[in-house]
């Protein structure tokens, strides 16, 4: 539904005939990115309430989370681009005590310890994780880092 709601709006872009048509499309656009960032980041935080029982469900539950992640990102940018812009600003601000929910910080941030079982029974989730962990200072290489490492540790005794 996110991605054709996209698809709409870029086709809409695309048709306009105007210049003022197609800056409220860019703009509808634009608002549209924060919900489709919201939603994103918080299906990754709820992707999985099971375990992982093959390896396909291991690398897409590691894609998932990047995914979150990269959004959780994008979320927080959007709000703070939009503060004082008066058609896009949140409506509410969602940095008082009682709206906080709605900011969601935590949304995104999911772990990838759940594939940790994985390591041992697929090559491609342990080279999935070696790239992560290669990929810079961010949450999850240092997660991807410490995993391997476990591994490792419980690989040599």
């Amino acid at each position: 539904m996110i991605k054709q709601s996209r698809q709409y709006l870029e086709s809409a872009i695309s048709k306009t005939k105007t210049h003022d048509q197609k800056m409220r499309a860019n703009l509808l656009l634009r608002a549209f990115e924060y919900y489709e960032a919201s939603v994103y980041t918080y299906l990754s935080s709820q992707k999985y309430n099971k375990m992982i029982s093959d390896e396909t469900e291991a690398l897409e539950f590691i894609r998932l989370t990047l995914q979150g992640g990269a959004m959780a990102g994008k979320r927080t940018k959007l709000l703070d681009d939009f503060e004082n812009d008066s058609v896009l600003m949140h409506p509410l601000s969602i940095d008082e005590k009682y709206l906080s929910p709605l900011r969601s910080d935590a949304w995104g941030s999911a772990s990838l310890w759940p594939v940790y079982p994985w390591l041992e029974k697929s090559q491609k989730v342990r080279s999935r994780l070696e790239e992560i962990s290669h990929s810079g200072w961010n949450i999850f290489a240092s997660q991807a880092k410490n995993i391997l490492e476990k591994y490792k540790d419980e690989q040599n005794q």
